[in-house]
């Protein structure tokens, strides 16, 4: 890690206080009794005009600029210049600061509502004083008729006590801390993750790591129009693709069933690799003997994992459940073999060009039997034209 400042940087001043017309006229005219500049940080674009000239009755002493995102390039061009040019004492501005700027003469940040920023980004703001030999000042405002959140608290106390120069692996730290480091697989995650869930993620990353492997022997290239050539799902042409299952039933490996989450895990990746009907059929004798009777839930994962098998070896892109029917979605063009499929599929089937739907009310017996029942006669119907066509 870089800790050395460079010579002669001295620390920065940092104060957190409520509001205060007092104290902001005092630090303003502190920083222009030594022929210094003022950053003020008001980052709500609809009033900062107003905030401008407020500053402006308070301390009429100082010319006060203004700089957003939302100004015109050529106005803001204009008064960032100015301000580098000390033409303006205090710069009203947004976080538009937040980088990239280098100005020594500013040697005062005064941030307004600090307690609505971030952990690292008061942390960049406030390095943009202190930029040269000067001692340099930041003040955190924060209301006087509002109440502070536990984490803007935190937040607050972590930058009074990161004094010291090259503090920015400590704040990082405690940032992380504050906010919590998340949990990519577990109920905890952060971000958009928690709407993947763990088969998809596992889905994705073998697939990355599939095209990866292909793209480094040099067999990466356009798909083939051909089916799919083995019906356990094992053909070349298997691991390009994932078929999606959205039959509307829950399927998952309940915490009160396997308690321990790395053995849960290792399961769920075990199914997702899971490439023969037999290796499931094993995998529930296994769940069964280890960890007792299946719940339904898991009794859904393992249906769902042998629909899955079937619709890979059969070459469906997906199954989805529509109101009163299910529709599967080929890869191919069933093309002249339609009414050979029809036949073998059964009148509750109706078989289209890409698509074969299967009519709820006309079947008999349970629909998931029917479903995978139906997905394995197609299985075997598109391995039996794939060997029925002669190799050159």
């Amino acid at each position: 890690t870089m800790e050395t400042p460079p010579e002669e940087r001295l620390p920065i001043k940092t104060y957190v206080s409520e509001f205060s017309d007092e104290l902001l006229r005092e630090a303003i005219l502190r920083e222009l009794d030594r022929q210094g500049q003022v950053y003020f940080l008001h980052n709500r674009v609809h009033n900062i005009d107003y905030m401008a000239n407020y500053i402006r009755r308070l301390v009429p002493e100082a010319e006060v600029g203004v700089a957003h995102g939302q100004m015109h390039e050529g106005e803001l061009e204009q008064a960032m210049l100015d301000f580098a040019e000390r033409k303006m004492d205090v710069l009203v501005c947004t976080t538009i600061i937040e980088s990239g700027l280098d100005i020594q003469n500013v040697n005062t940040l005064i941030v307004n509502r600090a307690d609505a920023f971030g952990l690292a980004q008061l942390y960049q703001l406030r390095g943009r004083v202190g930029r040269s030999a000067r001692r340099a000042y930041s003040y955190l405002m924060i209301p006087k008729t509002r109440s502070l959140t536990e984490a803007a608290e935190k937040r607050l106390k972590a930058m009074l006590a990161a004094t010291e120069l090259g503090a920015g692996f400590g704040i990082a730290m405690k940032d992380l801390e504050i906010r919590g480091a998340g949990n990519i697989l577990g109920a905890e995650q952060s971000g958009h993750i928690h709407a993947i869930g763990f088969e998809l993620y596992a889905k994705l990353l073998s697939t990355a790591v599939e095209d990866l492997k292909a793209s480094r022997e040099g067999s990466a290239g356009a798909e083939t129009s051909t089916p799919p050539t083995a019906s356990d799902g094992t053909g070349p042409d298997s691991q390009a693709w994932e078929p999606t299952i959205d039959i509307g039933i829950p399927a998952s490996l309940p915490e009160d069933y396997i308690v321990d989450l790395s053995t849960r895990l290792g399961i769920y990746q075990r199914m997702v690799q899971v490439r023969k009907i037999d290796d499931v059929d094993e995998m529930a004798d296994e769940l069964r003997d280890r960890f007792g009777p299946l719940p339904w839930q898991s009794e859904n994962l393992l249906y769902v994992t042998r629909l899955k098998i079937h619709a890979r070896s059969a070459g469906l892109d997906a199954i989805t459940r529509q109101g009163g029917k299910i529709v599967l979605v080929a890869r191919y063009d069933v093309g002249g073999a339609r009414r050979a499929l029809q036949k073998r599929l059964g009148s509750f089937v109706e078989v289209g060009n890409t698509q074969i739907r299967i009519l709820l009310d006309e079947i008999e017996g349970e629909w998931e039997t029917v479903l995978l029942d139906t997905t394995a006669k197609l299985s075997e119907f598109v391995d039996e034209m794939s060997n029925a066509v002669p190799v050159e």
